[in-house]
């Protein structure tokens, strides 16, 4: 949290509260109805931004942790600035336990315990809580981008099937689709025929040195395996192996090479 945020005691009607803010940065704070708890969102905004300005949004997760945050915020600017990136809201969902939001209800009964399955409130908490809240502050149009590293990742594919109304773009970079025996990846596979006319755009990404991205990687390429056969006019999958990337260095490459390539997506369907 920047030390320039100027503190702001708004208690709006619907129980929201405007926390903390800058000209272009500001934090909202919510009192959550499924987490039953106060959550946090960080809005980012684009330069020369303008109230009459209705822009599509970018929502990405972990946004909790500063560094990742501001990276985010910098490669969206420094794409916006040169034209290779659409000029957007940025919000960030800052996850209080992430190993347990980020992840579906498990299937297989091995995997079937207390820290993993809350997958669905986040989507209940993004669609009825974190979107009206965005809607209400901003201008915006109806095209949503989900960003997501590791269980970031595998929460924005696992909503493929489970919230399809999340997001039209969804960009994985690093997810873990050993998860319940890869049950992501199969329901993927499963609903493919419905994913292939949803007009969605989807990049996925890992990175070849050290784990766990070696270890990741094997369930990955089984669904590239099918993926990258349904690429239609209105349907994109896009799958990047990062050579030379660990766990922690794939955001740096990935988020600017599955925005450019979105941006491109989106001028090939103008």
């Amino acid at each position: 949290m920047k030390t320039s945020f100027i503190l702001i005691c708004l208690v709006l009607t619907s129980h929201i509260n405007l926390a903390q803010q800058t000209q272009r940065d500001t934090l909202y704070s919510l009192q959550s109805e499924y987490f039953s708890e106060t959550r946090f969102v960080s809005v980012h905004l684009p330069e020369e931004f303008t109230a009459e300005d209705t822009l599509p949004v970018v929502y990405y997760f972990d946004a909790q942790w500063e560094p990742y945050r501001n990276l985010t915020h910098s490669i969206i600017d420094y794409l916006t600035a040169i034209h290779a990136f659409e000029k957007s809201i940025v919000v960030g969902i800052h996850n209080v336990n992430r190993q347990y939001e980020l992840t579906p209800e498990p299937v297989n009964e091995d995997w079937k315990m207390p820290s993993l399955g809350g997958a669905a409130l986040l989507e209940n908490h993004l669609l009825e809580e974190v979107i009206p809240l965005i809607e209400m502050h901003y201008a915006v149009s109806d095209y949503r981008t989900g960003i997501g590293h590791s269980l970031g990742g595998t929460f924005v594919l696992n909503s493929l099937i489970d919230a399809p109304e999340l997001f039209h773009a969804s960009i994985a970079v690093s997810p873990n689709l050993q998860l319940d025996e890869e049950e992501i990846a199969l329901k993927i596979i499963r609903n493919v025929a419905q994913l292939s006319t949803s007009k969605k755009f989807v990049y996925a990404s890992m990175g070849t040195d050290g784990q766990p991205d070696t270890d990741f990687l094997p369930s990955l390429e089984k669904l590239n395996a099918i993926m990258k056969l349904l690429n239609e006019t209105d349907f994109q999958w896009n799958f990047q192996l990062q050579a030379g990337d660990n766990h922690g260095t794939t955001p740096l490459t990935s988020i600017p090479q599955a925005l450019q390539l979105l941006h491109q997506f989106q001028q090939s369907l103008k």
